[in-house]
């Protein structure tokens, strides 16, 4: 076998282990039906399909990821752990829509408050570069893609652009949204004794400055528990 199968499979192995590890701590994110047919995967397409949210899937970007994707996995667990269905619940779709977050859950009961989480991230989401996962980023409309994207970023990307025929434009010229620093509070569905849902001001500033103080790790781990020695 040559260096260059060996070095495949073993890349494989790794990437296999990841994703058993991954499905096996967030059961949520394991695919369980085709996305655009519905019908169930096999044993053998589940074990091929990456998890969602994954480094392996292209569900949301890059920067979100690795910026909030472990936290918002954790959240999401212990909420489905609170109300016993961490092995029925499903994200069934996720990804980028002008700029946001969007995820949709399926198998959660009606008191299950894992929206709440999703909401907050969402939130988050559209101040956090697609890219680079930089906090406190504009969104800006880069040919019709509306995205939170960081000057740095959009200045690399332009370096190996063909397609402008005056130049790319100003960075600054792009930005759609006003104020781009990361809210500390945003307006939340709260529940009182009994049961009924009033929108009110949360305060989320402790999950946005572990955010800001977090050590970021490479793509492929970022889903995973920090156990001191870097994400494994």
């Amino acid at each position: 076998m040559s260096k260059a199968k060996r070095k495949n499979k073993k890349e494989l192995v790794i990437q296999k282990r990841y994703w058993d590890q991954i499905k096996k701590r967030y059961p949520f994110l394991e695919e369980k039906t085709h996305w655009y047919t519905g019908t169930k995967l096999s044993k053998k397409e589940k074990e091929e399909t990456p998890p969602i949210l994954s480094a392996w899937s292209g569900d949301i970007p890059e920067g979100w990821v690795i910026r909030f994707g472990h936290e918002l996995c954790e959240e999401l667990r212990a909420e489905f752990i609170r109300c016993s269905c961490l092995y029925t619940a499903q994200i069934l779709q996720a990804k980028e829509k002008y700029g946001d977050l969007r995820i949709y859950l399926g198998g959660v009961p009606k008191n299950c408050k894992a929206e709440d989480i999703i909401d907050k991230y969402n939130s988050i989401s559209s101040s956090v570069c697609v890219h680079c996962g930089k906090m406190d980023t504009p969104i800006i409309n880069d040919r019709g893609w509306i995205i939170p994207c960081c000057k740095e970023c959009y200045e690399k990307m332009n370096e190996s652009r063909d397609d402008w025929s005056d130049g790319a434009p100003i960075y600054e010229s792009l930005t759609v949204s006003g104020d781009w620093t990361t809210p500390d509070k945003i307006l939340m569905r709260v529940y009182g004794k009994d049961e009924e849902a009033k929108m009110q001001e949360v305060d989320i500033t402790y999950t946005v400055n572990r955010l800001r103080n977090k050590k970021i790790v490479s793509y492929e781990k970022a889903l995973l528990p920090d156990t001191g020695k870097g994400r494994k």
